[in-house]
């Protein structure tokens, strides 16, 4: 169940993302794509907060 909550979060997170800095390096979209739920989540609240892709892969480390 977790690994399907992960899926859909991070498709959310990849799309508002890619709302607000246009189309995102492939490496940063791949690892977004692993994350877990509880760093998916933090990425989501914080969405609006970041200013630059920087500030994401803080999380993708």
């Amino acid at each position: 169940m977790e690994l399907g909550q992960a899926k859909a979060l991070s498709k959310i997170a990849l799309q508002q993302m890619t709302e607000k800095f246009g189309v995102l390096p492939k490496e940063l979209t791949e690892k977004i794509s692993k994350l877990d739920v509880i760093s998916l989540e933090l990425i989501l609240s914080n969405i609006f907060n970041y200013t630059s892709l920087d500030d994401v892969r803080k999380f993708t480390s």
